[in-house]
């Protein structure tokens, strides 16, 4: 099975584009593919706790609900630095399952054998 990884940019602004993306990693770890999350932009908001519970669009689950089932099979949720610290957000407001990091991570992840997936 592949390894992939889902660059998410869009979170509050953006609902239905960020729930887009997460239902289609969702998807893509149901049929037995490892996937994680590149958060960047104001995707960030998506690995911080308690901004995930406000986004909802129409369907059975909000956007927390499958970030919660996304880790809990195993993803790895990457939040960009800059955009993290630009909306101020301080490192114990990430959920279980996010970490911060550097934006050359994205490269090394690829170079590792993930392949970057953009909605």
């Amino acid at each position: 099975m592949a390894r992939l990884l889902f660059v998410l940019t869009h979170s509050t602004e953006a609902p239905g584009r960020a729930m887009d993306g997460l239902r289609t990693a969702l998807a893509a770890q149901r049929e037995g593919h490892e996937v994680g999350l590149w958060l960047m932009g104001e995707g960030v908001r998506l690995g911080v706790t308690s901004v995930a519970e406000t986004l909802r669009e129409p369907g059975p689950e909000t956007a927390a609900e499958i970030i919660e089932a996304l880790t809990e099979g195993g993803a790895v949720l990457h939040m960009e630095r800059v955009a993290f610290e630009l909306r101020e957000f301080q490192p114990d407001a990430a959920r279980n399952g996010a970490t911060v990091v550097d934006a050359g991570r994205l490269a090394a992840l690829v170079a590792d054998g993930w392949s970057a997936v953009t909605l």
